[in-house]
């Protein structure tokens, strides 16, 4: 029998709902989410093959190395190593690197200890590291005059395209540049440049 369970896409930290499909603990795959809030139903493709990397291993007993060999411990003694080690470091020698792959149970976690330790906290998404910029937010899209697009966006994130056709419906320009003859968003920009 298929069970359908409405949940939060854990591809990155957007927090896109999802339907994930499953039959006997076996999960199947996933179908958009029509009425959540964030994503309105459209999922990249991160989100609609989430369920492929979804695994019912788990750590039950950590490991650590110590003096170059790897031992078995327990979580706590572990959290215990890693706050002495932090206790010894200025806040300013070191920062905090964290990946948009994270749960945004695991970020907040992250933050709190941040603000605690008063270190840096750097965020990467998909390749982007150490931008000098503020990144911009869904709803800036929608107010763009001129977008360029490299690649299929309307294929791979059908959320952040969406805002692009809001955009467009604004008056917004769209070119699109990519190495393909024709794909969905370059039938659907002002401009092509194929590289």
């Amino acid at each position: 029998m298929l069970n359908l369970k409405h949940t939060i896409c854990p591809s990155c930290s957007t927090g896109c709902g999802i339907t994930l499909i499953s039959n006997n603990k076996e999960l199947l795959g996933t179908y958009p989410y029509k009425r959540h809030e964030i994503n309105e139903g459209k999922n990249c493709k991160n989100g609609r093959y989430c369920f492929t990397k979804y695994s019912f291993n788990k750590i039950d007993e950590p490991s650590i190395v110590n003096n170059g060999k790897l031992n078995e411990s327990d979580f706590k003694s572990i959290i215990e190593q890693v706050t002495e080690d932090i206790k010894n470091v200025e806040p300013e020698q070191f920062g905090i690197l964290c990946s948009g792959n994270s749960t945004n149970e695991e970020l907040d976690l992250i933050k709190k200890f941040s603000e605690n330790y008063g270190n840096r906290l750097f965020l990467y998404e998909n390749g982007f590291v150490n931008l000098d910029k503020t990144a911009e937010s869904y709803d800036d899209i929608n107010n763009s005059k001129t977008i360029l697009i490299i690649g299929d966006l309307y294929d791979e994130n059908p959320l952040v395209a969406r805002r692009v056709i809001m955009a467009k419906e604004n008056g917004a320009k769209v070119i699109c540049a990519d190495n393909e003859n024709k794909n969905t968003t370059s039938i659907n920009s002002d401009k092509y440049i194929q590289f």
